[in-house]
């Protein structure tokens, strides 16, 4: 970079630049392309393609999964409030049999 005329480029300046802490200037994507030998254009269409990377796969599966175990605990507390309710008849039911 500092060939191509950006004499304030330090080490410092590409680890912020890469780091995202550090914004990157028009004149300074056009240049950095060009340094890496790809056409800005290209660049920026790779750049807007949204094909999922294989992190954004295991957030999707994570999510689902996150979903079906939500599904499930709420499934089984119905079920719990159901016996629970179930096992209250039985011991009143108990209780009418054993009073004298």
């Amino acid at each position: 970079m500092r060939a191509s005329g950006f004499t304030s480029w330090m080490q410092t300046t590409v680890t912020k630049t890469e780091a995202g802490t550090r914004p990157l200037r028009l004149d300074e994507f056009v240049a950095l392309n060009q340094v890496l030998g790809y056409k800005p254009a290209d660049t920026l269409a790779a750049l807007m393609t949204e094909e999922p990377t294989a992190r954004d796969v295991l957030l999707d599966k994570l999510r689902k999964e996150i979903a079906t175990a939500e599904v499930a605990v709420h499934n089984a507390e119905l079920a719990l409030k159901y016996r629970q309710a179930e096992l209250e008849q039985l011991r009143n039911v108990q209780l009418r049999a054993e009073a004298p």
